[in-house]
């Protein structure tokens, strides 16, 4: 027997904690019965699937959110049936955006895509499957590295106005150089560069803050500075976040550091830069 097939649209719900590096994760899907007004509602439920793709971004938060996002898409759905108030000719994004018509620029729709299915339910449930769920398995991640990272910092509006008062800077010793994406003067040489801790072990962390400590010593033996470091955020589970300390203390330890910011407060810079070279 063969089954109706009725066209639909959906749209899926993004988590974008980085807008500005184009990266989005799935975290739900909803699909609307174009014919019948009726629509569901899926939503990621498990912080495992965050936490491996943003390593140190809180999920309890974001989780707490679509489950409240949730909870309205049902009363919707559910005050449209028993009020017989179902619209034919309304769209995915009509429907998410009455859902959710502020979500905040962490959180954004789709554009919307369509086919034919035979339940709207059960086609909610495939897409979900398909985009969401079946990348919840553990798989290896691409880690952000400090280029990326520093990229993203030049990335958000408040840098961009002070790139022109910035220019690359090289610090050498007699035993080594390095050249600091960031440079400037007041009165002592300013530099800064980003230092991903992005690691699956939480040696490998205390490792790089060590790696870099040591830089920073050899370099001061050919000129006087200060360093201001932008790191990534705490990243997930108890060993991690140890590491993640340790390897900020190691950091801070240093004479040649100024400030340590996580990327988060990566604004900070900007006005460092403008309180340093009086153009605030």
């Amino acid at each position: 027997m063969n089954e109706h097939l009725t066209p639909y649209e959906a749209i899926f719900l993004q988590y974008r904690p980085l807008p500005f590096s184009g990266e989005c994760l799935n975290v739900g899907v909803l699909v609307l019965g174009l014919e019948t007004g009726q629509f569901a509602l899926r939503v990621l439920d498990r912080r495992r699937r965050i936490s491996e793709a943003y390593p140190g971004l809180e999920a309890r938060g974001l989780l707490r959110h679509l489950s409240a996002i949730r909870s309205r898409a049902n009363r919707l759905n559910r005050d449209r049936l028993q009020t017989h108030m179902l619209r034919r000719n309304e769209t995915a994004t009509d429907v998410a955006l009455e859902i959710a018509p502020r979500i905040g620029p962490a959180l954004a729709w789709s554009a919307a895509f369509g086919g034919l299915c035979a339940d709207i339910a059960k086609r909610a449930d495939e897409l979900h499957a398909e985009f969401i769920h079946r990348w919840d398995s553990g798989r290896q991640r691409e880690r952000v590295n400090s280029e990326q990272l520093w990229g993203w910092v030049e990335d958000r509006p408040a840098v961009k106005e002070v790139l022109p008062l910035m220019q690359r800077m090289k610090i050498a010793s007699d035993a080594r150089e390095h050249i600091f994406p960031a440079g400037w003067q007041n009165g002592t040489a300013q530099v800064a560069d980003a230092i991903s801790f992005d690691y699956a072990r939480p040696e490998q962390i205390v490792q790089r803050a060590e790696l870099w400590s040591g830089r920073l010593s050899e370099l001061r033996r050919g000129r006087e500075f200060q360093f201001t470091a932008i790191v990534t955020e705490t990243p997930e589970g108890q060993d991690g976040k140890e590491a993640y300390e340790q390897a900020l203390s190691i950091l801070g330890n240093n004479a040649m550091v100024r400030r340590i910011l996580p990327y988060s407060s990566a604004d900070e810079l900007a006005k460092m830069i403008l309180r340093d070279t009086g153009s605030h």
